[in-house]
């Protein structure tokens, strides 16, 4: 994974960015024997917690098992979304690029090989929309109050896995991230930021895998268990800091390999659907232009 310690605007922020939910739950499984509140955080247990996060697990192996199968909870809530939506509705991507165009009367220039062949031979640059893959990110914004019920996070993800889904159906190769922020998530008001790569531009759509990773169970285990492991061996509060739900540019900026993103949360299949809309909207506004 990706450590190091920054500063976006004022705020001090440690950032954390790994490749693929792989790399987190290696690097956990890893630290969980030396970092007791790594292990507590893995291990939830009792009725209470239970309810907090959504599941318990008796060993980090049980959990690691839970992570690399399938959530039917979360399965079922992700078709139930994508089959309110209809994909063929929505706007295709559109690109710009100047070709070069033939005339037998005017233009720019002389093709002298169409000129000695008969072919009309003034030339000239124009542009053409036509229907092309660009690449964007698209960001789910974990962050969560404590107060939300765990069943209601699982609607950030939905609605990320969702869009992805529509805008890739589109034409698109989204680069799927999982997010997290928080305000002074350490005992020296340092803040935290830590981004999980759910999917790459151009590789297959893993649904169970993504669902899975965007779970309030996951986020309430394996997130909460990164915020235990300071890049600069702080000392992390006990309430994990205050969830900031405004991921400015700055923040997207530090692991976004696109310049056109968006970024989706929900916490309701109403919010989920509004959510993905706007995405799409927001996506499809930027008309990419290439050429020259």
């Amino acid at each position: 994974m990706k450590c190091y310690e920054t500063k976006i605007g004022k705020r001090p922020i440690e950032v954390q960015i790994a490749k693929s939910v792989y790399e987190v739950t290696e690097r956990l499984m890893e630290t969980k024997d030396q970092n007791r509140a790594v292990h507590k955080r893995l291990t939830p247990s009792g009725r209470e917690r239970a309810e907090f996060v959504g599941r318990t697990f008796n060993s980090a192996e049980e959990w690691k098992s839970a992570v690399n199968g399938q959530w039917l909870e979360g399965l079922r809530a992700e078709e139930e979304l994508y089959s309110q939506l209809d994909p063929h509705t929505l706007p295709r991507p559109r690109s710009r690029r100047r070709r070069r165009v033939f005339d037998e009367f005017q233009g720019d220039g002389v093709d002298y090989d169409r000129l000695r062949s008969g072919q009309p031979f003034w030339q000239q640059t124009k542009r053409i929309v036509t229907q092309g893959p660009t690449s964007i990110t698209l960001v789910a914004d974990a962050s969560s109050n404590c107060r939300l019920n765990w069943k209601r996070i699982l609607w950030k993800g939905v609605a990320g896995c969702v869009a992805t889904r529509i805008l890739e159906s589109a034409g698109y190769r989204v680069d799927l991230w999982l997010v997290s922020h928080s305000h002074e998530n350490y005992y020296d008001d340092c803040d935290d930021l830590l981004a999980i790569n759910l999917k790459q531009p151009g590789t297959p759509l893993n649904l169970s895998s993504i669902i899975t990773a965007t779970s309030g169970w996951f986020y309430r285990t394996a997130i909460f268990a990164l915020k235990e492991t300071s890049v600069s061996g702080r000392r992390t509060t006990s309430w994990l800091g205050f969830p900031n739900y405004e991921l400015t540019e700055e923040h997207i900026r530090q692991f976004a390999r696109d310049d056109v993103y968006s970024v989706v949360k929900a916490t309701s299949l109403s919010e989920a659907v509004e959510s993905i809309n706007q995405a799409v909207e927001t996506i499809t506004s930027h008309q990419p232009e290439g050429g020259r």
